[in-house]
Protein backbone atom coordinates (compact mmCIF):
# COMPACT_ATOMS: atom_id res chain seq x y z
CA UNK A 1 0.00 0.00 0.00
CA UNK A 2 3.07 2.28 0.22
CA UNK A 3 3.62 1.70 -3.48
CA UNK A 4 7.25 0.64 -3.04
CA UNK A 5 9.19 -2.46 -4.08
CA UNK A 6 11.73 -4.33 -1.92
CA UNK A 7 14.65 -2.65 -3.71
CA UNK A 8 13.41 0.76 -2.53
CA UNK A 9 13.67 -0.17 1.15
CA UNK A 10 16.93 0.89 2.83
CA UNK A 11 18.23 -1.22 5.70
CA UNK A 12 21.07 -0.22 8.06
CA UNK A 13 24.23 -2.17 7.25
CA UNK A 14 24.81 -3.21 10.85
CA UNK A 15 21.61 -5.26 11.09
CA UNK A 16 22.62 -8.96 10.87
CA UNK A 17 21.01 -11.37 8.42
CA UNK A 18 19.47 -13.31 11.30
CA UNK A 19 17.08 -10.45 11.95
CA UNK A 20 15.78 -10.63 8.39
CA UNK A 21 15.41 -14.41 8.75
CA UNK A 22 13.36 -14.04 11.90
CA UNK A 23 11.00 -11.62 10.19
CA UNK A 24 10.46 -14.10 7.34
CA UNK A 25 9.91 -16.96 9.77
CA UNK A 26 7.28 -14.97 11.65
CA UNK A 27 5.54 -14.24 8.37
CA UNK A 28 5.46 -17.94 7.51
CA UNK A 29 4.05 -18.80 10.93
CA UNK A 30 1.37 -16.15 10.52
CA UNK A 31 0.43 -17.64 7.14
CA UNK A 32 0.20 -21.11 8.67
CA UNK A 33 -1.99 -19.84 11.50
CA UNK A 34 -4.24 -18.05 8.99
CA UNK A 35 -4.52 -21.23 6.90
CA UNK A 36 -5.38 -23.28 9.99
CA UNK A 37 -8.03 -20.74 11.00
CA UNK A 38 -9.49 -20.86 7.47
CA UNK A 39 -9.72 -24.67 7.73
CA UNK A 40 -11.49 -24.39 11.08
CA UNK A 41 -13.88 -21.75 9.76
CA UNK A 42 -14.82 -23.97 6.80
CA UNK A 43 -15.60 -26.92 9.06
CA UNK A 44 -19.23 -27.11 10.27
CA UNK A 45 -19.81 -26.85 14.01
CA UNK A 46 -21.39 -30.31 14.08
CA UNK A 47 -18.17 -31.76 12.65
CA UNK A 48 -16.04 -30.01 15.24
CA UNK A 49 -18.33 -31.44 17.92
CA UNK A 50 -17.80 -34.93 16.54
CA UNK A 51 -14.04 -34.49 16.37
CA UNK A 52 -14.06 -33.35 20.00
CA UNK A 53 -15.78 -36.59 21.02
CA UNK A 54 -13.36 -38.65 18.93
CA UNK A 55 -10.46 -36.89 20.65
CA UNK A 56 -11.97 -37.78 24.03
CA UNK A 57 -12.39 -41.40 23.03
CA UNK A 58 -8.99 -41.66 21.34
CA UNK A 59 -6.69 -38.94 22.72
CA UNK A 60 -3.61 -38.02 20.69
CA UNK A 61 -4.70 -40.19 17.75
CA UNK A 62 -4.61 -37.25 15.34
CA UNK A 63 -8.21 -36.06 15.13
CA UNK A 64 -7.16 -32.46 15.75
CA UNK A 65 -4.98 -32.65 12.62
CA UNK A 66 -7.45 -34.25 10.25
CA UNK A 67 -6.48 -31.75 7.57
CA UNK A 68 -3.08 -33.49 7.31
CA UNK A 69 -4.72 -36.93 6.75
CA UNK A 70 -3.10 -38.50 9.82
CA UNK A 71 -1.86 -42.07 9.83
CA UNK A 72 -4.23 -43.94 12.17
CA UNK A 73 -2.74 -47.38 11.49
CA UNK A 74 -0.39 -47.79 14.45
CA UNK A 75 -2.77 -46.14 16.93
CA UNK A 76 -5.88 -48.14 16.05
CA UNK A 77 -4.29 -51.51 15.28
CA UNK A 78 -4.43 -52.70 18.93
CA UNK A 79 -7.90 -51.18 19.40
CA UNK A 80 -9.78 -52.23 16.25
CA UNK A 81 -7.52 -55.12 15.19
CA UNK A 82 -8.16 -54.65 11.48
CA UNK A 83 -6.90 -57.03 8.81
CA UNK A 84 -3.75 -56.69 6.72
CA UNK A 85 -5.68 -55.40 3.70
CA UNK A 86 -6.43 -52.19 5.56
CA UNK A 87 -2.86 -51.70 6.76
CA UNK A 88 -1.75 -51.45 3.13
CA UNK A 89 -3.87 -48.33 2.51
CA UNK A 90 -1.79 -45.16 2.33
CA UNK A 91 -2.60 -42.63 5.08
CA UNK A 92 -2.99 -39.91 2.43
CA UNK A 93 -5.57 -42.10 0.70
CA UNK A 94 -8.79 -40.73 2.29
CA UNK A 95 -10.26 -44.22 2.36
CA UNK A 96 -7.82 -44.83 5.25
CA UNK A 97 -9.61 -42.36 7.55
CA UNK A 98 -13.00 -43.40 6.13
CA UNK A 99 -12.55 -47.01 7.21
CA UNK A 100 -11.39 -46.03 10.70
CA UNK A 101 -14.60 -44.03 11.15
CA UNK A 102 -16.54 -46.95 9.65
CA UNK A 103 -15.20 -49.37 12.30
CA UNK A 104 -15.68 -46.92 15.17
CA UNK A 105 -19.34 -46.59 14.19
CA UNK A 106 -19.74 -50.35 13.77
CA UNK A 107 -18.58 -50.79 17.37
CA UNK A 108 -21.20 -48.25 18.52
CA UNK A 109 -23.89 -49.92 16.41
CA UNK A 110 -23.55 -53.05 18.54
CA UNK A 111 -25.30 -51.06 21.27
CA UNK A 112 -27.49 -49.01 18.94
CA UNK A 113 -29.06 -52.19 17.51
CA UNK A 114 -30.45 -53.00 20.97
CA UNK A 115 -32.39 -49.74 21.24
CA UNK A 116 -36.12 -50.03 20.57
CA UNK A 117 -36.51 -47.85 17.50
CA UNK A 118 -39.75 -47.37 15.61
CA UNK A 119 -39.84 -46.67 11.89
CA UNK A 120 -40.40 -43.00 11.11
CA UNK A 121 -43.01 -41.70 8.66
CA UNK A 122 -41.67 -40.61 5.26
CA UNK A 123 -40.67 -36.98 4.89
CA UNK A 124 -42.49 -36.70 1.56
CA UNK A 125 -44.81 -38.69 -0.67
CA UNK A 126 -41.80 -39.79 -2.72
CA UNK A 127 -39.99 -41.33 0.27
CA UNK A 128 -40.44 -44.72 1.89
CA UNK A 129 -41.00 -45.29 5.59
CA UNK A 130 -37.64 -44.66 7.26
CA UNK A 131 -36.45 -47.72 9.15
CA UNK A 132 -33.04 -47.64 10.81
CA UNK A 133 -32.68 -51.36 11.50
CA UNK A 134 -31.84 -52.53 7.93
CA UNK A 135 -29.14 -49.87 7.70
CA UNK A 136 -27.56 -50.97 10.99
CA UNK A 137 -27.75 -54.65 10.02
CA UNK A 138 -26.23 -54.15 6.56
CA UNK A 139 -23.48 -51.76 7.66
CA UNK A 140 -20.86 -54.47 8.12
CA UNK A 141 -21.47 -55.70 4.55
CA UNK A 142 -19.57 -52.69 3.24
CA UNK A 143 -16.50 -54.16 4.86
CA UNK A 144 -17.17 -57.84 4.21
CA UNK A 145 -18.47 -57.53 0.64
CA UNK A 146 -16.97 -54.34 -0.77
CA UNK A 147 -13.70 -53.82 1.09
CA UNK A 148 -12.60 -57.35 2.06
CA UNK A 149 -13.75 -59.13 -1.11
CA UNK A 150 -13.61 -56.29 -3.63
CA UNK A 151 -10.83 -53.83 -2.91
CA UNK A 152 -8.49 -55.68 -0.56
CA UNK A 153 -7.57 -58.60 -2.90
CA UNK A 154 -6.76 -56.21 -5.75
CA UNK A 155 -4.72 -53.95 -3.48
CA UNK A 156 -2.73 -56.93 -2.21
CA UNK A 157 -2.19 -58.24 -5.74
CA UNK A 158 -1.02 -54.84 -6.91
CA UNK A 159 1.39 -54.19 -4.01
CA UNK A 160 2.97 -57.62 -4.31
CA UNK A 161 3.55 -57.06 -8.02
CA UNK A 162 4.90 -53.54 -7.60
CA UNK A 163 7.25 -54.77 -4.86
CA UNK A 164 9.02 -57.13 -7.28
CA UNK A 165 8.40 -55.13 -10.49
CA UNK A 166 8.76 -51.38 -9.81
CA UNK A 167 7.39 -50.52 -13.27
CA UNK A 168 4.34 -52.75 -12.91
CA UNK A 169 2.06 -49.69 -12.74
CA UNK A 170 2.93 -48.96 -16.38
CA UNK A 171 1.84 -52.40 -17.61
CA UNK A 172 -1.68 -52.94 -19.01
CA UNK A 173 -2.58 -55.24 -16.11
CA UNK A 174 -1.15 -52.82 -13.56
CA UNK A 175 -3.12 -49.92 -15.01
CA UNK A 176 -6.25 -52.07 -15.09
CA UNK A 177 -5.87 -52.89 -11.40
CA UNK A 178 -5.29 -49.24 -10.53
CA UNK A 179 -8.24 -48.08 -12.60
CA UNK A 180 -10.49 -50.66 -10.95
CA UNK A 181 -9.42 -49.68 -7.43
CA UNK A 182 -9.76 -45.95 -8.06
CA UNK A 183 -13.21 -46.47 -9.57
CA UNK A 184 -14.41 -48.70 -6.73
CA UNK A 185 -13.32 -46.14 -4.14
CA UNK A 186 -15.15 -43.39 -6.04
CA UNK A 187 -18.29 -45.40 -6.80
CA UNK A 188 -18.81 -46.78 -3.31
CA UNK A 189 -17.03 -44.64 -0.72
CA UNK A 190 -15.78 -41.22 -1.84
CA UNK A 191 -17.90 -39.70 -4.63
CA UNK A 192 -15.49 -36.81 -5.34
CA UNK A 193 -12.35 -38.97 -5.42
CA UNK A 194 -10.10 -37.99 -8.32
CA UNK A 195 -9.82 -40.89 -10.80
CA UNK A 196 -8.52 -38.94 -13.79
CA UNK A 197 -4.98 -40.32 -13.60
CA UNK A 198 -6.00 -43.91 -14.36
CA UNK A 199 -9.41 -43.46 -15.94
CA UNK A 200 -12.83 -44.72 -15.05
CA UNK A 201 -13.24 -48.51 -15.14
CA UNK A 202 -16.49 -50.27 -15.94
CA UNK A 203 -17.20 -52.45 -12.91
CA UNK A 204 -19.81 -55.22 -12.62
CA UNK A 205 -23.14 -53.77 -11.52
CA UNK A 206 -24.35 -54.90 -8.10
CA UNK A 207 -27.60 -53.44 -6.77
CA UNK A 208 -27.58 -55.35 -3.49
CA UNK A 209 -25.94 -52.47 -1.64
CA UNK A 210 -26.35 -48.77 -2.41
CA UNK A 211 -23.14 -46.72 -2.41
CA UNK A 212 -21.78 -46.30 1.09
CA UNK A 213 -21.83 -42.52 0.90
CA UNK A 214 -25.58 -42.56 0.15
CA UNK A 215 -26.19 -44.96 3.03
CA UNK A 216 -24.23 -42.66 5.37
CA UNK A 217 -26.27 -39.66 4.29
CA UNK A 218 -29.56 -41.45 4.88
CA UNK A 219 -28.47 -42.77 8.28
CA UNK A 220 -27.46 -39.26 9.29
CA UNK A 221 -30.91 -37.98 8.34
CA UNK A 222 -32.56 -40.73 10.40
CA UNK A 223 -30.42 -40.19 13.49
CA UNK A 224 -31.01 -36.45 13.27
CA UNK A 225 -34.77 -37.08 13.46
CA UNK A 226 -34.40 -39.42 16.42
CA UNK A 227 -32.00 -37.05 18.15
CA UNK A 228 -34.37 -34.11 17.60
CA UNK A 229 -37.16 -36.08 19.28
CA UNK A 230 -34.97 -36.43 22.38
CA UNK A 231 -35.20 -32.68 22.96
CA UNK A 232 -32.46 -30.19 23.86
CA UNK A 233 -28.99 -31.53 24.63
CA UNK A 234 -27.88 -32.20 27.32
CA UNK A 235 -31.05 -34.02 28.39
CA UNK A 236 -33.08 -33.34 31.50
CA UNK A 237 -31.75 -35.52 34.32
CA UNK A 238 -35.31 -35.95 35.65
CA UNK A 239 -36.55 -37.93 32.63
CA UNK A 240 -38.42 -41.07 33.64
CA UNK A 241 -36.48 -44.23 32.75
CA UNK A 242 -39.53 -45.83 31.12
CA UNK A 243 -40.62 -42.74 29.19
CA UNK A 244 -40.52 -42.73 25.41
CA UNK A 245 -40.24 -40.18 22.62
CA UNK A 246 -41.51 -40.41 19.03
CA UNK A 247 -39.48 -43.11 17.31
CA UNK A 248 -37.54 -44.30 20.38
CA UNK A 249 -39.32 -46.46 22.96
CA UNK A 250 -36.56 -46.57 25.60
CA UNK A 251 -34.32 -43.50 25.27
CA UNK A 252 -33.68 -43.02 28.99
CA UNK A 253 -32.77 -46.61 29.80
CA UNK A 254 -29.07 -47.34 30.22
CA UNK A 255 -27.49 -48.45 26.95
CA UNK A 256 -26.45 -52.09 26.61
CA UNK A 257 -23.86 -53.99 24.62
CA UNK A 258 -24.24 -57.78 24.47
CA UNK A 259 -20.45 -58.05 24.43
CA UNK A 260 -18.28 -55.19 25.63
CA UNK A 261 -15.97 -53.80 22.95
CA UNK A 262 -13.24 -51.13 22.95
CA UNK A 263 -15.75 -48.38 22.15
CA UNK A 264 -18.28 -49.39 24.80
CA UNK A 265 -15.58 -49.60 27.47
CA UNK A 266 -14.24 -46.16 26.61
CA UNK A 267 -17.74 -44.71 26.46
CA UNK A 268 -18.48 -46.24 29.88
CA UNK A 269 -15.41 -44.50 31.27
CA UNK A 270 -16.38 -41.13 29.78
CA UNK A 271 -19.81 -41.53 31.36
CA UNK A 272 -18.22 -42.00 34.78
CA UNK A 273 -18.04 -45.79 34.95
CA UNK A 274 -20.45 -48.71 34.59
CA UNK A 275 -22.47 -47.65 37.65
CA UNK A 276 -23.10 -44.17 36.25
CA UNK A 277 -26.63 -43.21 35.20
CA UNK A 278 -25.28 -41.01 32.39
CA UNK A 279 -24.88 -43.78 29.81
CA UNK A 280 -28.38 -43.84 28.39
CA UNK A 281 -29.66 -44.87 24.99
CA UNK A 282 -30.20 -41.17 24.33
CA UNK A 283 -26.50 -40.51 24.91
CA UNK A 284 -25.58 -43.39 22.60
CA UNK A 285 -27.83 -41.99 19.86
CA UNK A 286 -26.38 -38.51 20.27
CA UNK A 287 -22.76 -39.75 20.39
CA UNK A 288 -23.25 -41.93 17.31
CA UNK A 289 -24.80 -39.04 15.40
CA UNK A 290 -22.02 -36.55 16.05
CA UNK A 291 -19.36 -39.08 14.99
CA UNK A 292 -21.45 -39.92 11.92
CA UNK A 293 -21.47 -36.18 11.15
CA UNK A 294 -17.69 -36.34 10.79
CA UNK A 295 -17.90 -39.27 8.38
CA UNK A 296 -20.71 -37.70 6.35
CA UNK A 297 -18.76 -34.45 5.99
CA UNK A 298 -15.57 -36.34 5.17
CA UNK A 299 -17.03 -38.30 2.26
CA UNK A 300 -20.03 -36.24 1.09
CA UNK A 301 -18.66 -32.70 1.21
CA UNK A 302 -16.51 -31.81 -1.78
CA UNK A 303 -14.61 -29.20 0.26
CA UNK A 304 -13.65 -31.62 3.06
CA UNK A 305 -10.01 -32.45 3.73
CA UNK A 306 -10.54 -35.84 2.05
CA UNK A 307 -10.50 -34.17 -1.37
CA UNK A 308 -7.92 -31.45 -0.89
CA UNK A 309 -5.24 -33.40 -2.76
CA UNK A 310 -5.08 -36.66 -4.70
CA UNK A 311 -2.90 -39.31 -3.00
CA UNK A 312 0.43 -40.07 -4.64
CA UNK A 313 -0.14 -43.80 -4.08
CA UNK A 314 -3.18 -45.78 -2.97
CA UNK A 315 -0.95 -48.05 -0.91
CA UNK A 316 1.27 -47.51 2.12
CA UNK A 317 4.98 -47.07 1.38
CA UNK A 318 8.01 -47.81 3.53
CA UNK A 319 8.82 -44.10 3.85
CA UNK A 320 7.75 -40.74 2.41
CA UNK A 321 9.01 -40.24 -1.13
CA UNK A 322 9.43 -43.97 -1.74
CA UNK A 323 7.29 -46.10 -4.05
CA UNK A 324 8.18 -49.37 -2.27
CA UNK A 325 5.07 -50.78 -0.58
CA UNK A 326 4.91 -51.49 3.15
CA UNK A 327 3.01 -54.57 4.25
CA UNK A 328 2.06 -53.78 7.83
CA UNK A 329 2.26 -51.44 10.78
CA UNK A 330 3.59 -51.84 14.29
CA UNK A 331 0.72 -51.24 16.68
CA UNK A 332 1.30 -48.75 19.45
CA UNK A 333 1.45 -50.06 22.99
CA UNK A 334 0.47 -46.84 24.79
CA UNK A 335 -3.11 -46.25 23.62
CA UNK A 336 -4.69 -47.39 26.90
CA UNK A 337 -2.18 -45.32 28.86
CA UNK A 338 -3.05 -42.25 26.78
CA UNK A 339 -6.76 -42.77 27.38
CA UNK A 340 -6.25 -43.08 31.14
CA UNK A 341 -3.95 -40.06 31.18
CA UNK A 342 -6.61 -37.81 29.63
CA UNK A 343 -9.67 -39.41 31.22
CA UNK A 344 -10.10 -37.04 34.17
CA UNK A 345 -10.48 -34.03 31.89
CA UNK A 346 -12.62 -35.87 29.34
CA UNK A 347 -15.44 -37.28 31.48
CA UNK A 348 -18.83 -36.02 30.30
CA UNK A 349 -20.40 -33.17 32.24
CA UNK A 350 -24.05 -32.42 31.55
CA UNK A 351 -24.76 -29.50 33.86
CA UNK A 352 -27.63 -27.45 32.44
Amino acid sequence: WLDVVPEDVLLPKDIPDTVKFKIEETSIKDENVDAQEDDEDSMPEEVREGLDLLERLFPEAGWENLDSLPDFGAYFQPILQFKDGFTQLAPDNPLHQTMILFWILEELFQGLRLIKFEALPPLSSRDDVEDIQPILEEWILYQETIFDKGLSPELKAYTHQIYTQPNFHKSPYGRKLLSGMYTLIKNMFLPYFDVRMYGYAKLPKDDRLPPFYIRVSRLKRLLERYNEALGPWPPNSENEADASVPGVMNPWELYKFDIANPLSRRLDALCGGKTSKTGTNALLIHSTLIILNVLDWWINERSSFAYQEAPEYLYRTIEPGSSVPAFGVHGRTDTETLFTKHLKGNVFSFDR
